[in-house]
């Protein structure tokens, strides 16, 4: 019994090697990677919704919705002596709609910040027993207007920012669409 073995010629081998390994880069650069973009933004969009302690619902999302209603009241309070069509009462109508309204975290932190410009402007402007009465919803929207600034979600927007930006994510973000997740000032 003779044992033969067969003749492997290196070429075929180098050819089913170079295959494998353009397959293996274009899987991890069109499936993967934009996989893992996807999967830092919907984490970062979970702590948006919900926070980031499981079975306690403060998050920013709960934060802004309570804000809106906070402007809602100081509105109301303050449009018997400023007026209905009082710019800044106008603005503090507007934000809390659009925060109620909002489907996007963009939408809903740029209302936070018409709402916490407009909110200083009304609040000075008012005497008397209106102040008095607008005094609760002014110092609610302050403190949230706090509490949102320290929120956690801004670390893992700026964490989720910072990967989506760098080379080669940043060109795969634009081709699948993936967009930076908003943050104050964004």
């Amino acid at each position: 019994m003779s044992s033969k073995k067969a003749n492997v010629s290196w070429k075929e081998n180098t050819r089913l090697g170079m295959i494998a390994l353009i397959a293996c880069v274009l899987v991890g650069v069109f499936v993967l990677a934009p996989m893992k973009l996807s999967g830092a933004r919907n984490e970062a969009r979970d702590v948006f919704r919900n926070g980031t302690e499981k079975g306690i619902t403060v998050s920013v999302y709960t934060d802004l919705i309570a804000m809106a209603e906070n402007a809602n009241r100081l509105a109301n309070f303050a449009s018997a002596q400023l007026g209905e069509d009082n710019a800044d009462i106008v603005v503090l109508k507007d934000g809390a709609k659009k925060i109620l309204d909002a489907k996007d975290e963009k939408t809903m932190l740029k209302a936070y910040s018409d709402i916490a410009l407009a909110s200083d402007n009304v609040y000075t402007r008012l005497t008397g027993s209106v102040k008095d009465d607008a005094k609760g919803a002014y110092v609610n929207i302050d403190n949230y207007v706090s509490t949102i600034k320290r929120d956690s979600y801004f670390a893992y927007a700026d964490k989720f920012n910072q990967g989506r930006n760098s080379f080669p994510a940043v060109i795969l973000a634009g081709l699948f669409g993936i967009d930076e997740m908003p943050t104050l000032g964004k």
